[in-house]
């Protein structure tokens, strides 16, 4: 194979998501009330949990059948969260003293507008799956003469490549971050998530594909190795990482996302067989998936890789 260089390379910085749920709840929560305003947060945030549920089960079904659910059983879902909530502060009169009703309301109703967005946005015809094997299994970009890119802690860089396909989408840039995924299109995020989702999931990032997604740091690392190597008439631009847990600098993780720019869409990780990263070290948890655009779709596997991985979709 022989390679040649990316093209352009920009540098971003450091940001935390709250999750929804939590957010839209605590928001209708005076604070200072502890401790019973923390319980009562708690059984009001595990009311919304039950209400996300009975969305989610209305999904799972409109994924199976192909038909929306109805309008009256969306709202059954929100009147449930409702009398649940109607409930709690009946048992305890102290939970009516932590934000009024109006303010009560208005979280039941955003935090129901909120999950109902992400079903209307949702395709029920998207499907990604992951597979086995990879193009041309692991080489090291260090072999092609290939020079690293410095990354740090939670950064980002967003890459131009030559167009690839992806989910039906013909895209010609990618974000690589520290944390061990990608995300197609690129992004305009300040920093890299270093707590792994579990995918599917509709909130930011979304589009990840993710080799080796946990709290990961370039920092005193290699870095970024990126390049395009072709055999043949075929070309794949591949990133490699070489970055290693956060807060522990004797362990270096190494792996690489190969896309394949041959006008049908080729992804897949790849891992050193020899020297496959494992979950050593790491403080977070780890995710080695892929997800749609909208993270509506996607899998991932459970554990640290045991051999390379091919991701699947259907757009």
């Amino acid at each position: 194979m022989k390679q040649s260089s990316i093209a352009t390379v920009r540098h971003h910085r450091v940001v935390s998501l709250v999750p929804r749920v939590t957010a839209l709840l605590l928001s209708g929560v005076a604070h200072g009330a502890a401790p019973t305003a923390a319980r009562c947060a708690s059984k009001k945030i595990a009311a919304a949990g039950a209400t996300a549920q009975c969305l989610i089960g209305l999904e799972a079904k409109r994924q199976k059948t192909g038909v929306a659910p109805q309008r009256e059983n969306v709202q059954k879902c929100k009147d449930n969260l409702a009398k649940a909530i109607a409930k709690i502060d009946a048992s305890n009169p102290a939970c009516l003293t932590i934000g009024d009703a109006a303010a009560r309301q208005a979280t039941i109703d955003a935090l129901v507008a909120a999950l109902r967005h992400d079903l209307a946005e949702c395709p029920v015809s998207h499907s990604i799956t992951l597979g086995s094997g990879s193009s041309n299994g692991y080489m090291p970009l260090t072999n092609f003469g290939i020079t690293p890119t410095a990354i740090g802690d939670d950064q980002l860089i967003n890459f131009d490549t030559a167009p690839f396909l992806y989910a039906g989408v013909t895209y010609t840039r990618i974000a690589i971050t520290s944390n061990g995924y990608a995300v197609v299109g690129g992004t305009n995020a300040p920093s890299s998530q270093p707590v792994p989702q579990s995918l599917p999931n509709t909130q930011e990032p979304n589009g990840v594909l993710a080799p080796f997604w946990s709290d990961l740091d370039g920092s005193g690392a290699p870095g970024i190795y990126g390049g395009v190597l072709s055999q043949g008439s075929s070309s794949w631009q591949v990133f490699e990482w070489r970055v290693h847990p956060f807060g522990n600098g004797s362990i270096q993780d190494v792996f690489q996302l190969w896309i394949g720019l041959n006008g049908v869409e080729d992804l897949s990780f790849a891992y050193d067989p020899n020297n496959r990263p494992t979950t050593a070290g790491l403080s977070e948890p780890l995710t080695i998936g892929a997800e749609s655009a909208n993270g509506c779709a996607g899998a991932q596997l459970t554990g640290a890789p045991t051999g390379d991985v091919r991701v699947i979709s259907t757009p």
